[in-house]
């Protein structure tokens, strides 16, 4: 008897054991799924997404506006301080129709008479990911 009961408590710890362990891989394993969920969702935004971003050329009178992103951008706008900044041509292109990946627009500037060499952009589009993007940058010139 006393060896039956040896044999229980030893069973009683195996089966413990191998509760902690089933737990402690099922919460292994949910983490990773989520992680793997995540990263999808990560993936998805990312090919759907454009990146408008606009930045001052080497030769300190060129404003580019470019697609960094992998989705299409549409319907593009661009707003900016006219009283401080004079973009050349610049009404005659926007609303914009499309940029995709990797492509810009180049606009020559005049910017000397600007109070203030810190100006703020604004630009909203379309593209796969969601309707009426916006990003806003300062820019200095």
């Amino acid at each position: 008897n006393k060896n039956m009961t040896i044999l229980n408590i030893i069973t009683l710890i195996i089966s413990v054991f191998a509760l902690i362990l089933s737990i402690w891989a099922f919460t292994i394993d949910r983490k990773l799924k989520l992680q793997q969920i995540r990263q999808n969702e990560d993936e998805k935004i990312r090919r759907t997404s454009a990146d408008m971003f606009c930045e001052i050329l080497a030769d300190n009178k060129t404003i580019r506006i470019i697609n960094r992103g992998q989705s299409i951008a549409r319907n593009i706008t661009f707003e900016y301080n006219e009283d401080q900044l004079t973009i050349n041509g610049i009404h005659n292109v926007f609303p914009y129709k499309q940029l995709v990946h990797g492509e810009h627009l180049d606009f020559r500037f005049i910017g000397e008479y600007a109070k203030d060499k810190h100006q703020r952009i604004v630009m909203t589009w379309d593209d796969d990911f969601q309707n009426g993007r916006r990003s806003e940058q300062v820019i200095l010139i």
